[in-house]
């Protein structure tokens, strides 16, 4: 069964009462006005307002339902679109920012780590191999007053850069960078990351 999760809902977005205008029918000053607006909506979130308002004018005393064309009008105007009608967009927007502060406070974070790297550090950084361009990863083995010392990957990545369980870094080979080389690298998005405090499931506590 194929369910639709875009479309239309009309609600209730502004309640009056009205003792100035007479009603046509038994000539009383008490009438209530609902003004109704339709939303286009996803998965029953508002996204924005579709349509026009549309007000509904009826007598308290004798409920008789009236088409005034100029009260209707008059109250349409006054009801405001509630904020909710772009609850969507809103949440999007929200989203999008909170993104944006995840990634600025992980771009604060790498840079923090390389400006003072520490033993075990993990970067992955971009390289070239056989005019491939290729992800790998290093492990900080040694820090010296301008020089990091690292431990290599065994294998480097193609398409994506999750550290794969047969992967390890090598003992037998160490990878020298200066540390203005480092920065360099960071600047010119060839560090893409780097890891510290991670954990055993991480992969990167295996050395061979």
């Amino acid at each position: 069964m194929l369910i639709n999760l875009t479309g239309r809902r009309s609600v209730r977005i502004a309640t009056f009462h009205d003792a100035l205008y007479r009603c046509s029918n038994c000539h009383s000053f008490d009438l209530d006005i609902k003004v109704y607006r339709e939303f286009h909506h996803f998965s029953m979130i508002p996204f924005r307002p579709a349509g026009e308002k549309e007000a509904k004018i009826f007598c308290n005393k004798c409920g008789q339902g009236l088409r005034t064309e100029s009260v209707r009008r008059e109250y349409e105007k006054r009801a405001r679109t509630p904020v909710y009608f772009y609850l969507g967009f809103i949440l999007i927007g929200l989203a999008a920012l909170g993104v944006v502060g995840w990634q600025f406070n992980e771009d604060r974070k790498a840079n923090s780590y390389i400006a003072s790297p520490q033993n075990g550090d993990v970067y992955l950084i971009k390289d070239t191999q056989l005019n491939l361009s290729v992800m790998r990863y290093l492990r900080v083995h040694e820090v010296s007053a301008d020089s990091v010392y690292f431990y290599p990957g065994n294998l480097a990545y193609l398409l994506g850069s999750t550290f794969d369980s047969s992967d390890y870094f090598q003992l037998d080979f160490v990878e020298t960078h200066s540390r203005a080389a480092l920065k360099q690298m960071r600047d010119t998005l060839g560090i893409t990351e780097v890891f510290r405090d991670y954990d055993n499931g991480s992969g990167f506590n295996r050395l061979r």
